[in-house]
């Protein structure tokens, strides 16, 4: 029987660990690495540190971001406003907290 690999993103990297470190509540870290690994899902990478790839080139990420959300907004995903809200409050405490400036 023929089983297609599913991909999952892994809980690693220094910029994973910068992250997590940088936030206090354990309900925030939770909910925070849920929305982060459902980004890099979509993004098909599986490590933390290559979200930074493009670091040098900010508008390139806040483009990922920007149709990131717009997937989430629309079906199949369509999620509701708070809980889009919520994942944008992760990605961009991930690439604040590893020193990305975005706008």
């Amino acid at each position: 029987m023929f089983r297609s690999k599913v991909f999952e993103p892994t809980l690693t990297g220094i910029s994973y660990r910068i992250f997590i470190e940088g936030l206090k509540s354990a309900v925030t870290k939770a909910a925070y690495t849920f929305a982060i690994q459902k980004y890099m899902k979509y993004l098909k990478i599986d490590n933390h540190d290559d979200l930074l790839k493009y670091q040098g080139t900010p508008k390139f990420i806040q483009n990922q971001i920007i149709e990131y959300l717009i997937y989430l907004k629309n079906p199949p995903s369509s999620l509701r406003y708070a809980t889009r809200s919520q994942y944008l409050a992760a990605i961009i405490t991930f690439y604040d907290l590893n020193e990305v400036i975005l706008n």
